[in-house]
């Protein structure tokens, strides 16, 4: 099933026409979680408190994006549903890769399994929008542009701000080579003395292809 909707995906992103939004926008909406991607919803903090709305949309993933003063964010249900939070600041210092590449690993992997995923931050617009960004890029190989594009078709009230951006340019290299990999049968693990190890870096990744041309 996973490669029919990444694939379908692909094909969604691609298409110019995704410059409009796939429906009209009212403000309401903004406060309501939506469906950017197959099987994958972005929204607010408050739509992962409606419980009759996470289990009509079948959400069975919740992932909470905060920065370290947003205390209140937390699992709401953690008896009914699986939770994975994370710190990350838009503009912050350190890098935000690992916590990209563990966003995006932890929506794939559920969408291969055939769950649905919620991905929030406090308002809905900035944080999630990079971890949804990163996601499709990961997924169809496109430019962090494209991925934006075809977002905010989905949900209009998303925003990047400069930092944000910034930071996503620079996760664009590493997502599109996973992309390569995957598509190439090799994940972004590579064997090595029995054990795996994970790829963090371009660097890391440019070896394994190296050597995947070698062989």
């Amino acid at each position: 099933m996973s490669f029919d909707i990444h694939q379908n995906l692909r094909e969604e992103v691609s298409d110019a026409k995704l410059a409009t939004l796939s429906h009209t926008w009212e403000y309401e909406d903004r406060r309501r979680m939506q469906e950017v991607a197959p099987c994958l919803y972005v929204g607010p903090y408050a739509s992962s408190k409606d419980k009759q709305a996470l289990i009509d949309n079948g959400v069975n993933v919740i992932i909470l994006l905060r920065t370290s003063t947003e205390v209140m964010v937390k699992p709401r249900y953690p008896d009914e549903f699986e939770y994975h939070m994370f710190e990350l600041d838009e503009a912050g210092k350190d890098s935000a890769i690992p916590t990209l590449r563990s966003t995006t690993r932890i929506i794939r992997d559920n969408i291969r399994q055939g769950k649905s995923c919620l991905c929030v931050d406090m308002w809905g617009i900035g944080r999630v929008s990079m971890a949804a960004i990163a996601y499709i890029i990961t997924v169809t190989g496109c430019s962090s542009l494209l991925a934006f594009n075809y977002l905010h078709s989905r949900r209009a009230c998303v925003y990047i701000s400069q930092p944000a951006w910034d930071r996503l340019i620079e996760y664009e290299p590493l997502a599109v080579c996973e992309y390569q990999m995957i598509e190439a049968g090799t994940d972004m693990e590579d064997g090595r003395e029995g054990q795996k190890r994970k790829l963090e870096t371009l660097a890391d990744v440019a070896e394994v292809l190296a050597k995947r041309g070698r062989s």
